[in-house]
């Protein structure tokens, strides 16, 4: 049987520094459409996310709908659709550094991923897997196949050259594409 280990410490901060960024930037991005004229609809189903925790702190599992209780403005609301978030499809973008400064850690960096993909990704999920260094490339379009990505990522490895390119062709010689590779991602793939 295969020993599965956590991901690193470090893993984890860069894997929560792009989401928390990704997530920044999509906010940037729809925030620049706010001069335009507002659309204006009446809303009768609102998506809640939220988790629960004890008076020790740790998650609370396995809530019921019967066990939540929504109020907006003092006023209970009812709850229409009550589902846990492992049965909610995820959407993700992955991005990875191919930068000449992380050659030192990129089979760690594979090995994480590699886990992080068995261990999060199901059946109802997909993903998408964009590299940068000097350029920002697609290396896999939406996939459900956490082996595609990796397999995807190590061709890319070999023949980076023939993946689609986003954004515009800059030569940069002192810097790596990491912030372009972020709005791409959020731009034209998850817009």
């Amino acid at each position: 049987m295969p020993i599965l280990r956590q991901p690193s410490s470090e893993f984890r901060t860069s894997l929560k520094t792009c989401v928390l960024i990704l997530a920044s930037l999509f906010c940037l991005f729809v925030a620049s459409g706010l001069g335009q004229e507002p659309i204006r609809v009446n809303v009768r189903l609102v998506n809640v996310a939220f988790s629960a925790r004890d008076s020790r702190g740790a998650l609370v599992e396995n809530l019921t709908k019967d066990e939540v209780e929504v109020f907006e403005d003092a006023v209970p609301q009812q709850i229409s659709f009550f589902a846990h978030s492992a049965d909610v499809p995820l959407t993700l973008g992955l991005i990875v550094d191919f930068s000449g400064s992380q050659d030192q850690f990129s089979k760690q960096h594979e090995r994480d991923l590699q886990v992080f993909l068995k261990d999060v990704l199901g059946p109802k999920d997909r993903v998408f897997l964009v590299c940068f260094g000097n350029h920002v490339r697609l290396v896999s379009d939406f996939s459900q196949s956490g082996t595609q990505i990796m397999e995807q990522l190590d061709t890319y490895r070999h023949h980076d050259g023939h993946f689609l390119e986003l954004g515009p062709k800059e030569s940069r010689d002192l810097g790596t594409a990491f912030y372009d590779s972020i709005f791409y991602s959020v731009t034209e793939k998850l817009a």
